[in-house]
């Protein structure tokens, strides 16, 4: 049985090359879908498909606005969660065991 055959330099080197290019080539494919999917000025439309933004095609691209996976800690929803610890000691001169009224 013969040793497997392996690539010299010039071989891979040529490869890295192929490789770059199309890289490049997929790039500006990339960039031109994306430059004709963008907002009409006055409404969050596409202008090339006319699809509610993100469009179909802006987020296949990756390109959509993120979801918010959690309120921002000054933003209108944030609530400050109280647990045991930061609640106030309980007055027990205060309470009525017997569920009358204070």
């Amino acid at each position: 049985m013969s040793a497997p055959m392996t690539p010299d330099r010039e071989q891979i080197r040529a490869e890295v090359d192929r490789l770059r290019a199309r890289v490049a080539e997929l790039e500006a494919q990339h960039a031109a879908a994306l430059a004709l999917h963008r907002t009409y000025d006055d409404s969050a439309h596409c202008v090339a498909d006319d699809e509610p933004w993100p469009c179909t095609t802006r987020t296949a691209l990756g390109q959509s606005a993120p979801a918010l996976t959690e309120d921002p800690h000054d933003g209108p929803l944030h609530h400050s969660y109280a647990v045991g610890r930061d609640l106030p000691e309980a007055d027990p001169a205060r309470c009525h065991r017997d569920g009358g009224a204070s």
